[in-house]
């Protein structure tokens, strides 16, 4: 049967603070048992499958589950796409979405978001064999790929108060993300050199990181070909910077 965390409050509109969407044989016996771990630390009521539930008609108590928890995780891997329950679970994660306004936070593990993206490598090999099955529900593939281009266009990352010690280089293919909060990851110890060329990003919070020493150096900062008329103040904080051109 599922496992769950800790107990939810009786005052909650929620059953569950988290659901974690995960392909079992690449991630459960490693990143996901850390994870549902740290969580039951923090009194955290976690939903997760365990491993004899994936059988016979299980799939509508993992769907329920899914609409009755707050936020849900979606841990992406190498063979993620050829579970079809996965998938099934992700359309009704972004549902909740949409609906219940549910929040959504996506983990690469060992994955580059643009394979996730693009249906490419292992993804597109997932896809060819369920479209290669005769019984097929064509439209159904359909909402799948949509919706894992929908996880690698979010605007936001909430990573605060987690066990990482470094940010993943596949964070970078994150092109639309506008908030990135890291606040409270006591444990991590660096940040990507060239985070700072993330175009969109607008937001970054790693205050509480007591592991953190060094912020990526912003040395050069070219702006030419842009609409900005005038530089917030906030660049006067650049105190490394070097080289700024405008034109």
């Amino acid at each position: 049967m599922a496992a769950a965390a800790s107990s939810s409050s009786s005052g909650s509109p929620w059953k569950y603070d988290v659901f974690i969407n995960f392909r079992g044989e690449d991630t459960r016996r490693c990143f996901v048992s850390h994870l549902y771990k740290a969580l039951n630390q923090k009194a955290i009521n976690t939903f997760i499958d365990a491993e004899g539930l994936r059988k016979g008609n299980d799939l509508l108590q993992l769907l329920t589950a899914i609409q009755d928890s707050r936020v849900s995780i979606v841990v992406f891997s190498q063979n993620y796409a050829s579970s079809t329950w996965c998938l099934k679970e992700l359309v009704q994660i972004l549902d909740c979405m949409d609906r219940k306004n549910q929040m959504v936070v996506p983990v690469f593990y060992q994955v580059d978001p643009s394979d996730v993206r693009k249906a490419k490598r292992s993804f597109e090999e997932a896809f060819a064999e369920h479209e290669g099955h005769s019984n097929t529900d064509m439209e159904e593939v359909r909402r799948w790929r949509s919706a894992l281009k929908v996880m690698t266009k979010l605007s936001w990352l909430y990573l605060d108060g987690t066990a990482i010690k470094e940010l993943p280089a596949s964070v970078l293919n994150l092109t639309n993300l506008l908030t990135l909060l890291l606040n409270d990851c006591r444990e991590l110890e660096s940040l990507l050199s060239n985070i700072c060329h993330m175009k969109s990003l607008q937001y970054l919070d790693v205050s509480g990181c007591s592991n953190l020493k060094k912020f990526p150096e912003i040395s050069e900062l070219y702006l030419g070909g842009t609409a900005i008329k005038e530089l917030p103040a906030s660049v006067l904080n650049l105190t490394n910077l070097v080289t700024l051109v405008a034109e």
